[in-house]
């Protein structure tokens, strides 16, 4: 009795299973490769998405880690006003990077568009208008982009 080879539906899967997580896998390696050979911008778009006085204008305390990091505390003697935000509750920002590469957020203008919608809602940041080239933005964008 002649045995069949299998061989081939095992090359078929594992080319498949490239296939499937080659652009995830490359965007991590970009991430990486980026947040080291580019510290400078990261760290300056991280103390951007900390700041709590900068967008939110005189007076107020508001900041993108609010609601995106857990590891933010506010100062000790701030009110946060920020409607949306719930203490000990963040919406975590992930695999941006991978999405980045994965074609849901395929341009910086893409991500720019998040991060206005989010900077200019009355619910949220309510910063009113924001320029693509207010002081900051840039490294914020980069900052964003790997995560």
């Amino acid at each position: 009795m002649k045995q069949i080879d299998y061989g081939w539906v095992v090359v078929i899967v594992v080319v498949l299973l490239i296939l499937v997580f080659i652009k995830p896998i490359i965007g991590g390696i970009h991430s990486a490769v980026d947040k080291a050979t580019n510290r400078s911008g990261y760290e300056r778009g991280k103390a951007v998405f900390y700041d709590a006085e900068r967008w939110a204008g005189k007076g107020s305390y508001r900041s993108c880690a609010m609601c995106h990091a857990p590891d933010f505390t506010p100062e000790p003697g701030k009110q946060v006003d920020m409607k949306r935000y719930v203490p000990g509750k963040p919406v975590i920002l992930k695999d941006i990077a991978a999405n980045y590469h994965l074609g849901v957020i395929e341009t910086s203008d893409d991500l720019f568009n998040q991060v206005i919608s989010c900077l200019t809602a009355p619910d949220k940041m309510g910063c009113g208008q924001v320029s693509r080239n207010a002081k900051g933005m840039d490294d914020l964008l980069f900052y964003l982009s790997k995560l």
